[in-house]
């Protein structure tokens, strides 16, 4: 009896299981994220990741991602964003919507009368899908329900490719419009996090054109912004003018401003975005950096551990362990 409980709890212990968990199941609590190649959170797995409309007929549909993290439309047919154009002979694919991975419904929406940002596959962001901001036109995607409020904290998080040039006007990762403006930017000489106007903290070096940036902008809700830039913190500083123009009626908005003022655009590609409204500790920072990091091959990010990390565990003179959800006993 004594060894048979003793071969229960170790096969308990032992049980099959992931070497480590989707990002957002390890860092909880995020308000709003997306991503065109993964899956972020378990319990988002096999849904609708984004929706996207076609040039010939303007036909729109949903697209999921398989088993190799590759967009296939979300019907039996699970077409390729390729197949799918094929269908009507149509060129481009561009983006109608992004679907939140949290599991809290925050979709952020071209709005009408705009002109929506482009589906790019296979990028110089390490292959990846992302959302081409690099076109002239007045791109944006907005959404009016993440409720962060002047009074909170927020940790923008974004996966990205810088544009092809710079200007002295800042171009917008993340942004918000009402009454003044809070963002997450760049210009020809900083990473920006634009706490309201005229209110700007700066990092200590400038952007390289066409380049992959894993970028967090993150503000503790009084006083403290941290901009790091690939894994490395690049500005730490206590704003003079207090909290942050971060408005809670406010649109936010994805690539660009909430205005008409097309010169706002990001103007390069966006893969990946998380936005927390609560502070995070250090550990789960450098977690969310490191995922990101690693996901778009990030010079100056770690890599994550090995998926095939063994197991230990020694019962009875014997040893077991398990590789890959494998059990092996020796």
């Amino acid at each position: 009896m004594k060894k048979l409980l003793t071969l229960f709890l170790a096969l308990a212990l032992l049980a099959p299981h992931p070497a480590y968990a989707l990002l957002l199941d390890d860092v909880a609590g995020a308000t709003f994220a997306f991503s065109l190649s993964r899956y972020l959170k378990t319990a988002f797995e096999g849904s609708s990741v984004v929706r996207l409309r076609e040039s010939a007929t303007a036909g729109t549909q949903d697209f999921k991602l398989n088993g190799s993290n590759v967009l296939v439309t979300n019907d039996v047919n699970e077409y390729t964003v390729t197949q799918w154009l094929a269908l009507t002979s149509a060129t481009t694919s561009y983006v109608v919507s992004v679907y939140d991975h949290t599991g809290n419904g925050n979709t952020f929406t071209a709005p009408a009368g705009i002109n929506e940002p482009v589906l790019t596959e296979g990028t110089s962001l390490n292959s990846l899908a992302a959302i081409d901001f690099s076109a002239s036109s007045e791109y944006r995607l907005e959404a009016t329900t993440l409720d962060i409020g002047s009074a909170n904290p927020i940790e923008i998080f974004g996966l990205t490719r810088s544009a092809g040039s710079f200007s002295a006007t800042d171009r917008y990762l993340f942004s918000n419009g009402a009454v003044s403006l809070a963002a997450a930017a760049v210009d020809l000489n900083n990473f920006i996090w634009q706490a309201d106007l005229g209110e700007n903290i700066l990092s200590a070096n400038a952007p390289v054109v066409d380049t992959n940036y894993q970028l967090s902008y993150r503000y503790d809700g009084t006083s403290n912004f941290i901009i790091n830039v690939n894994c490395t913190e690049e500005a730490n500083q206590v704003n003079a003018g207090g909290p942050a123009d971060w408005r809670t009626a406010g649109t936010d908005v994805i690539g660009n401003s909430a205005s008409t003022a097309a010169d706002r655009l990001w103007g390069g590609l966006i893969a990946e975005l998380i936005v927390f409204k609560t502070a995070y500790s250090a550990g789960d920072v450098t977690n969310i950096q490191t995922s990101m990091g690693t996901q778009g091959n990030i010079t100056g990010c770690a890599a994550a551990p090995a998926a095939d990390t063994p197991s230990l565990l020694r019962i009875n003179g014997g040893t077991w362990w398990t590789r890959g959800g494998s059990l092996i006993i020796r």
